[in-house]
């Protein structure tokens, strides 16, 4: 791929231009999309300093992420491989509906949509439960196909843009997507079109607040920052960006689903005047230091291996990070 479709961002929160825009961290390519995205070797994660949004930038049209998560993310798998998955991820969707249960008093026969619902399973359980109509929006045919057979669910196969009953829900979900969305402002004014006046949205993506990379345990940057994570958020412009489409941050959480970075829950309520109580001021040099240093070792560890030290670069890695930290 030719990098001459490589596009500088403005910011999706706040519109500043991609010019304003502060350098984060190089972006590392992972193994499995190299030969998908090989001319971004030169590009970064920016950090806005009107507003604090992370994003990935340059970056290709979205045609190209479409078509990589077609041909790489989706190897079609066997219907016993589905299944051994979706239970092995059981204990994670039932986690995710206490959450539920514990903030919001949902009737029985509430309407609910799963946005990027996978193969289905938590949208299965929260048919069971509330025993009310179902929609999951996927974009993955293979995953659609199976959430729809095995599990009987209501699913639209294709994009957002694909449901077109408005305010329809009394909940909507979305685990895991907005991270990968070109336009997640867009995006998310959509998904709170969805739903009914009253009714809740349920946000839930990588928490750029919680890394915790290791460096005993050979992690690499691109363990955690993944070309296809095309933003990344904290609280405060996760909820700026729900308080702009018209939602009111209610209860969030913590979770850490993996040790080498947390997920940030967030559920939101629509209807009156969006607000959040939190204090949404950023501090984008603060979150540019905190990520720098937590991402220290690995940076150190690309370095060496760059030079052709690859070798010992996870020893040597170790032993400058404890000097540069200050630890024995």
């Amino acid at each position: 791929m030719k990098s001459d479709d490589l596009v500088a961002v403005d910011c999706n929160l706040c519109g500043n231009p991609a010019v304003n825009q502060k350098d984060l961290i190089q972006a590392p390519l992972q193994r499995k999309i190299r030969s998908h995205f090989n001319d971004l070797k030169q590009t970064s994660f920016k950090i806005c300093p009107n507003c604090g949004l992370v994003f990935l930038s340059p970056r290709p049209p979205e045609e190209r992420f479409l078509a990589y998560y077609r041909s790489v993310n989706h190897k079609p798998k066997q219907h016993e491989e589905i299944i051994r998955n979706e239970e092995a991820n059981s204990w994670y969707h039932h986690e995710v509906m206490a959450f539920l249960e514990q903030h919001l008093n949902l009737a029985t026969g509430a309407r609910i949509c799963d946005v990027g619902c996978g193969y289905g399973s938590l949208l299965h359980l929260l048919k069971e439960r509330y025993q009310g109509g179902t929609v999951g929006v996927e974009l993955s045919t293979e995953a659609a196909a199976f959430a729809s057979a095995h599990y009987k669910l209501d699913i639209q196969q294709g994009r957002l843009d694909d449901v077109i009953n408005s305010e329809s829900f009394d909940l909507l979900v979305s685990v895991a997507v907005v991270e990968h969305l070109i336009d997640p402002l867009k995006s998310l004014r959509q998904m709170a079109e969805l739903v009914k006046p009253g009714g809740h949205l349920l946000i839930i993506v990588p928490d750029l607040e919680s890394l915790n990379l290791s460096p005993h345990k050979g992690e690499r940057l691109q363990t955690v920052f993944k070309i296809v994570h095309l933003y990344y958020f904290t609280y405060k412009t996760l909820a700026a960006m729900l308080v702009r489409v018209g939602l009111t941050p209610i209860k969030n959480r913590k979770f850490s689903r993996i040790k080498k970075q947390g997920e940030l829950w967030l559920l939101a309520r629509k209807g009156g005047d969006a607000q959040c109580s939190a204090d949404l001021t950023p501090n984008w040099r603060e979150l540019q230091r905190y990520v720098r240093r937590k991402t220290l070792w690995p940076r150190v560890v690309a370095l060496l291996e760059r030079i052709g030290l690859t070798i010992m670069s996870d020893k040597m890695a170790q032993q400058i990070h404890r000097y540069l930290v200050g630890k024995k």
